[in-house]
């Protein structure tokens, strides 16, 4: 059983980064570019986001999410 606070741990959304998916994004409806609330890259909310928002899930950019989640294991071999 998971107790408040790791279950709030685990409402994170990730949020596309513009480096990895580029500008063609900006042409999707319902995609907004704005900064990551961690590290401040550029990255895109999608529409989901709001579903997810109201649940109470707190979205950042697909890297900040996945050192939140699993930390900065194996960060040193990355290429």
């Amino acid at each position: 059983m998971m107790n408040k606070a790791s279950e709030s741990k685990n409402k994170i959304y990730a949020m596309p980064l513009l480096k990895n998916i580029g500008l063609q994004a900006m042409d999707r409806k319902g995609w907004n570019l704005l900064q990551c609330p961690v590290c401040n890259c550029k990255c895109f909310e999608m529409p989901q986001a709001r579903v997810l928002k109201s649940l109470g899930y707190t979205g950042m950019c697909t890297e900040c999410m996945l050192k939140h989640q699993f930390g900065t294991k194996g960060e040193d071999n990355a290429n």
